[in-house]
């Protein structure tokens, strides 16, 4: 009983959090261009809320644990709002994955209990993953092929690292999440799964350049006219 009152809990805080961040990302939208850092702030904080509670929901974290992404993520997002500098917004994107990264394996529930069958007792599994070397080797290297291939398709005008960086991170999450029998691993090897995805999606992140301002304009003239279509008359 306890354990459903706090999930119960869980989930309203969670739906009222991202229901406050939806409401003020709109009524930010307009403004993007004067009030660009508060519009990231706004974005990296629902990032980091939704990537916690999606931890949270699955029992793998408690939910007392979901602000810390939301703190985390409005803060770089605040930060990434005024920093120009290539190699400074790089540094910033893996600091802060890779801090995200860590703190989900140190929050991880060493167990969750999971539904097995109809009139059956809840059965307990472990959460942390082996790392295989080999397994992690394949399975990066076919993330990072997609990415070159993706990047390829799409005429190659921009820089190949950034898609490499992000189907790679995929292919470290699926050989080390997904593949292997979970609960076979120690806290140590969730910490450096968990990590190693915080880090390469935050360089990712950190790859992007910050939006000129003609593409804050753009978007602000994209939000005003989806905003206004409904009220439109047809002509």
């Amino acid at each position: 009983m306890d354990k459903l009152l706090s999930t119960v809990i869980g989930v309203v805080i969670a739906i009222g959090v991202s229901a406050l961040l939806f409401i003020g990302a709109n009524m930010l939208f307009d403004q993007a261009p004067r009030r660009w850092k508060a519009f990231n702030a706004i974005v990296g904080g629902a990032v980091g809320t939704l990537a916690y509670v999606l931890l949270a929901g699955n029992h793998l974290m408690e939910w007392y644990y979901v602000p810390i992404g939301l703190v985390v993520g409005a803060g770089v997002g605040w930060i990434f709002g005024s920093l120009e500098d290539r190699s400074h917004r790089l540094l910033l994107g893996l600091a802060s994955g890779g801090l995200l990264g860590l703190l989900a394996g140190l929050f991880l529930n060493e167990t969750v209990e999971v539904f097995v069958a109809r009139n059956e007792p809840l059965a307990e599994i472990g959460t942390f993953p082996p790392l295989d070397p080999l397994g992690i080797v394949v399975w990066v290297a076919i993330g990072a092929a997609i990415g070159a291939g993706i990047w390829s398709l799409r005429g190659r005008r921009t820089s190949i690292v950034q898609p490499v960086v992000f189907f790679a991170t995929v292919g470290w999450m699926i050989a080390v999440w997904a593949i292997p029998d979970l609960g076979e691993g120690t806290r140590v090897e969730a910490i450096i799964g968990a990590t190693v995805v915080g880090l390469g999606f935050g360089a990712w992140v950190g790859m992007s350049p910050n939006a000129r301002m003609s593409e804050r304009d753009e978007m602000a003239r994209a939000r005003a006219s989806t905003s206004s279509w409904p009220h439109r008359s047809p002509s």
